[in-house]
C-alpha cells in the first residue's frame, strides 16, 4: 500500500511538472558574448504583475517553470549597467540566447517621493524614512514599527512570526548569530532601506535545491555612511534618589566605532553601566547559522535567580556590567569572506527576591517559601573565526569557535527553619570546528562533505541545603563526518546523505561518595531526500533519516534503529499570499541528565535521580502557516499553528523530604504529552501620521500526566495571550507608542475538576509619549501591571527624559521610577508547580548623559 501511494504521488507530481510551461535560455553580453550571472529574469502576466522570478547562474543560464493558468505575457531581463529588455512570452523560444547591451543611466533633476513599502519579486523593501519617527535612535527602533516585522525583548527579529536566519549589512554577513550588536547600535539615520529577503537560502549552491521557510534581513545604508569610519561616545552620570541596594553613584558609558566598506566591515564597541540597562543580550546567539552549537548543560545545575522573567531587567537588576566586542569582515575577493568576532562580558548583579513554590506533583501540594539576596558574577569570553566561499558553483565554510566562562553566584536565603548560604560555580569551556564543502557539477549534480568536531566541559560547584558541597563535572565530545551526492531526475532534486558520528558524555560527581558514569554513542546515518518546485511557487521536499546507533551506558549496550521522516511544502498562492506546512517525526535518546542513576542536585534544594538505563523518546510535529503581506496597502496577516506529541517520556515520582528538599526520581513508567499551539496577528500600516496597528493572539494547550500517590493523573495547562500595539506620529511635534497584553493561565485536573487551580489573569500596559519641538525632545514613559489575583500587587512605573539633540551631539537628563515603586509580584503556572515571586526593584534614579558623534 505504501509503495502504491508513493508511486501515485510521483505520478501526480510528474504530470503536474509536465503541465508547467517552461522558459529557458541564456543571457549574454552583446559584445563579449560572455554569459551574465545574476541577471533578474521576471515573468509578467497580462496585467503586468510579476508571477515568477529567477536569477541567472554563473554562465548566464536560467529556467523558469510557470503555471499556464497564470497566463504569462512577457519576460523581463534586467541587470545593473545594462539596458532592460522585455520579450513577448508568446514568441520566446526555449534555448534562446538573450543579448544585453551596456547602458549608462543619466540622472536628471527630479523630485523623489519616498515609497514606504514596495515589493521586488521575493524582496520586500521598507523605506526607513517612511517608518522612522523622530524619537527613534537605532535601526531596531524603526524595524519594530515596520508591518510584518517584530523585535523581541532579547533582540531576535521575526518576519511573519518566524525568526530571520541572516542579518546582512550591505549584503555582507558581519554579525553572524549576534546581530543585536548591530541592530541596536547602528544609528537609524545611517540606513536608507531595510530589505526582507523572503524564503532566503543563504547558501547559493543550494538555491532552488533546498527550500527555506525563513527570511533574511538586509540593511541598505545611505551613501554617506559607506566607506567611512564613524563612531559615538556616551558619557552618563547620576545618583540614586532613594535608599536601596547597589551603588548610589550611577554611570552609563558607551564607545562605538563602525565602518562599512565594499571590501571591509567593522563594528567594535565598549559599554559599561550600573543603571540596570540590559546590554548582556547583545552577546547572545539569536540565529542558528551552523550545525556547530555551544549547548550548555544547564539541565545539570541551575543558576540562582535574581528577579522576575516577566519584568524588564532594568527594573530590578542592580548591576555593574562591562561589555567589549569587535566584529571584522574582510571581503577577500568575489564570494570569499573572512570573519572574526570576539566578545567579552564582565557582569556583577545583585537581586532580592521572595519566592513561594507550590508543588502540584506532590501529594498535598506542599508550599516552600524562600527569601533570597543573591550576588551573580558573569565572566564570559567568546571568539569565532569563519572563512566562507559562497558561489553558485562552490560553497566552502570553515569555522572555529572557542568560548569559556568562569561564572559564579552566591546568595543568603531565609527559609522557614533558618538561613542558608548558597554558592554555585558553573565554569564552562567549549571548543568546536565546522568544515563544509559543496561543489556543483554540470547537469545539476553536486557533492557535499562536512566534518564537525566539538569538546565542552562544565565544572559545577554547588553548596547544599543538607550540608556539604557537591562537585559535578560534565564533559561532552563529538565528532561527525558526512558526505552527500545530489542529482536531478525529471525535475526532481534527489540527494543521498550519509554520515557517521561519535559522541561521548561523562559526568563525575563528588558528594558523600564519588560517582562517575559515561554515555557513548556511535551513529551511522543514511538520509535520502527529494525536492522539487512544481509549477510556479509550489515547493515540495521529503526526506527520511535512517539511523543505526550503538549506545553504551554502564554495563548496558544496545543497538537502536530510528527512522525520522520529514515533509515540507510551501505554496506561493499569489504575490502577496503564501501557505506552508510540514511534518516531522523524531526519535531521540533521553538526555544524559535523565539517564544518570545516582542522586545529584540541580540546585541547593532540588535532588534528581535518573532512570539508570538507556531509553529514547519519540516526537511528532505537525505545523502550518498562512501569511498575507500586501506592500501596497500595508496590510500584513499571519496565522500559524502546530501540534507536537511526545511519547515514551519518563515519569518522575516527586516528594518533599523534611519539608524542604524536593526530590524527583525517575520510575519505570513512561507517559506521553500533547501540545497544541495557535498564533495569529494582523498589522495595518497607514501613511497618515506613520500609524501602525497590530493585534495578535496566542493560545496554547498542554496535556500531560503527573504521578501522584502512585497513580497517573491527567492534567492540562492552558495559556491565552492577546496583544495590542500602536505607533503613531500625527505631527512632527508629537508621537506615541502603546503596547498592551492580556495573559490568562490556568491549571486543570482532567480527572477531578475540584482540584483545578484558580485561573490567573495578568495585564501589562506600556505607553510612551513624545513631545519634540525643534531640537528638544521630551519622553514620558508609563508601565502598568495588574492582575485578578489579590496577592499580586498592582505595579506602576513612570520614567521621564528631557534631551536636546543635534546631528553631532545630544544632552539629556533622565529620571527613572519617578514614583519610587519598590516591589513587583508575579504568578507563574508550569506543568509541575505554581510559582509566586516578589522581587525588589531599583529605586528612583537620576542620570545625566552627553553623547557625541565621532
Amino acid at each position: 500500500m505504501r509503495r502504491e501511494f508513493l508511486g501515485l504521488l510521483l505520478l501526480i507530481l510528474s504530470q503536474a511538472m509536465a503541465m508547467a510551461q517552461t522558459f529557458s535560455g541564456t543571457v549574454k553580453d552583446n559584445r563579449s558574448h560572455k554569459g551574465l550571472d545574476y541577471v533578474s529574469v521576471v515573468v509578467f502576466d497580462g496585467k503586468k504583475q510579476p508571477i515568477c522570478f529567477q536569477h541567472t547562474d554563473e554562465k548566464g543560464r536560467f529556467q523558469i517553470e510557470v503555471n499556464p493558468e497564470k497566463h504569462p505575457s512577457s519576460l523581463s531581463f534586467s541587470c545593473l549597467g545594462y539596458a532592460r529588455q522585455v520579450l513577448s512570452a508568446a514568441t520566446f523560444k526555449n534555448g534562446q540566447t538573450v543579448y544585453m547591451r551596456e547602458a549608462e543611466t543619466k540622472l536628471k533633476e527630479v523630485v523623489v517621493k519616498s515609497q514606504r513599502l514596495r515589493q521586488n519579486s521575493d524582496t520586500l523593501i521598507y523605506s526607513v524614512a517612511g517608518f522612522r519617527q523622530k524619537q527613534d535612535r537605532s535601526i531596531a527602533d524603526v524595524i519594530a514599527k515596520m508591518p510584518g516585522l517584530e523585535v523581541k525583548d532579547n533582540g531576535t527579529i521575526t518576519f511573519q512570526g518566524t525568526a530571520i536566519n541572516k542579518f546582512y549589512i550591505e549584503g555582507m554577513d558581519l554579525m553572524g548569530k549576534k546581530y543585536a550588536m548591530a541592530s541596536e547600535n547602528l544609528s537609524a539615520d545611517k540606513v536608507k532601506n531595510v530589505e526582507v529577503l523572503k524564503n532566503h537560502q543563504p547558501i547559493k549552491a543550494l538555491k532552488n535545491v533546498e527550500f527555506s521557510n525563513q527570511a533574511a534581513l538586509n540593511i541598505v545604508l545611505n551613501d554617506d555612511a559607506k566607506n567611512v569610519w564613524s563612531g559615538r561616545m556616551d558619557v552618563g552620570m547620576g545618583s540614586q534618589l532613594q535608599k536601596a541596594d547597589g551603588k548610589t553613584f550611577q554611570r552609563d558609558g558607551k564607545l562605538t566605532a563602525m565602518m562599512f566598506g565594499r571590501k571591509m566591515q567593522n563594528i567594535s564597541m565598549y559599554k559599561c553601566n550600573n543603571t540596570g540597562l540590559d546590554i548582556q543580550h547583545e552577546v547572545t546567539s539569536l540565529a542558528q547559522n551552523s550545525d556547530l552549537q555551544d549547548n550548555r548543560s544547564g539541565d545539570w545545575v541551575s543558576e540562582i535567580p535574581i528577579g522576575s522573567s516577566q519584568l524588564d531587567l532594568k527594573r530590578y537588576n542592580f548591576n555593574d556590567t562591562h561589555l567589549f566586542a569587535t566584529n571584522w569582515l574582510a571581503k577577500l575577493e568575489k564570494d570569499r569572506n573572512l570573519r572574526l568576532q570576539a566578545t567579552f562580558l564582565k557582569d556583577h548583579s545583585l537581586g532580592h527576591i521572595e519566592e513561594q513554590t507550590t508543588y502540584t506533583d506532590v501529594l498535598g501540594m506542599p508550599v516552600v517559601t524562600e527569601e533570597t539576596q543573591a550576588d551573580k558574577y558573569r565572566n564570559e569570553l567568546t571568539t569565532e573565526l569563519q572563512y566562507t566561499q559562497n558561489s553558485s558553483k562552490n560553497y566552502l565554510n570553515g569555522m572555529v569557535i572557542w568560548t569559556m566562562d568562569w561564572n559564579h553566584s552566591s546568595a543568603k536565603t531565609e527559609l522557614k527553619d533558618g538561613e542558608m548560604l548558597q554558592y554555585v560555580k558553573p565554569h564552562h569551556l567549549f571548543v568546536g570546528e565546522d568544515f563544509k564543502l559543496i561543489h556543483n557539477y554540470d547537469n545539476n549534480r553536486s557533492f557535499t562533505i562536512n566534518v564537525l568536531g566539538s569538546y565542552q566541559n562544565q565544572s559545577n560547584l554547588l553548596a547544599l541545603l543538607e550540608d556539604g558541597v557537591q562537585k559535578l563535572d560534565h564533559t561532552a565530545s563529538a565528532f561527525c563526518a558526512s558526505t552527500g551526492f545530489r542529482h536531478k531526475v525529471m525535475g526532481f532534486n534527489i540527494s543521498y546523505d550519509a554520515s557517521v558520528d561519535y559522541r561521548k558524555e561523562s559526568v563525575n560527581q563528588v558528594w558523600q561518595t564519588e560517582q562517575k558514569q559515561t554515555l557513548e554513542q556511535v551513529n551511522g546515518m543514511l538520509m535520502p531526500k527529494i525536492s522539487l518546485e512544481i509549477l510556479s511557487g509550489f515547493n515540495f521536499s521529503a526526506s527520511c533519516n535512517l539511523k543505526l546507533s550503538q549506545v553504551s551506558y554502564l554495563q548496558e549496550s544496545r543497538q537502536m534503529f530510528q527512522w525520522s521522516p520529514t515533509l515540507n511544502m510551501s505554496y506561493q498562492l499569489t504575490a502577496t499570499t503564501e501557505a506552508k506546512a510540514g511534518y516531522r517525526k523524531t526519535s531521540t535518546l533521553d538526555p544524559f541528565s535523565a539517564i544518570a542513576s545516582f542522586p545529584y542536585y540541580s540546585s541547593y534544594m532540588t535532588r534528581m535521580i535518573g532512570i539508570g538505563k538507556i531509553e529514547r523518546m519519540t516526537s511528532d510535529l505537525l505545523w502550518g502557516t498562512f501569511a498575507y503581506g500586501n506592500p501596497v496597502n500595508g496590510l500584513f496577516f499571519n496565522l500559524s499553528g502546530n501540534y507536537s506529541g511526545n511519547g515514551n517520556i519518563p515519569v518522575y515520582q516527586s516528594q518533599l523530604l523534611d519539608g524542604q528538599i524536593f526530590q524527583a526520581k525517575a520510575t519505570d513508567m513512561r507517559t506521553h504529552t500533547e501540545r497544541y499551539f495557535l498564533n495569529g496577528d494582523i498589522t495595518k500600516a497607514f501613511a497618515l501620521g506613520k500609524l501602525s496597528i497590530t493585534i495578535g493572539r496566542e493560545m496554547m494547550w498542554y496535556n500531560y500526566q503527573l504521578l501522584i500517590s502512585d497513580q497517573l493523573t491527567p492534567y492540562q495547562t492552558k495559556s491565552d495571550q492577546v496583544e495590542f500595539k500602536l505607533s503613531w506620529m500625527p505631527t512632527p511635534l508629537f508621537s506615541l507608542t502603546e503596547n498592551s497584553s492580556y495573559n490568562h493561565s490556568k491549571l486543570h485536573n482532567r480527572k477531578d475538576a475540584s482540584q483545578d487551580g484558580d485561573g490567573i489573569d495578568f495585564f501589562q500596559h506600556e505607553l510612551k509619549l513624545f513631545v519634540m519641538p525643534g531640537n528638544w525632545q521630551m519622553e514620558w514613559r508609563h508601565e502598568l501591571y495588574h492582575s485578578n489575583d489579590e496577592s499580586m500587587k498592582t505595579s506602576y512605573f513612570s520614567d521621564f527624559m528631557l534631551s536636546y539633540r543635534t546631528k553631532r551631539y545630544e544632552i539629556s537628563v533622565q529620571i527613572n521610577n519617578l514614583f519610587g515603586t519598590k516591589t513587583f509580584s508575579h504568578h507563574y503556572i508550569s506543568s509541575s508547580y505554581i510559582h509566586h515571586t516578589i522581587c525588589r526593584l531599583r529605586p528612583r534614579e537620576i542620570l545625566c548623559k552627553v553623547s557625541f558623534s565621532l
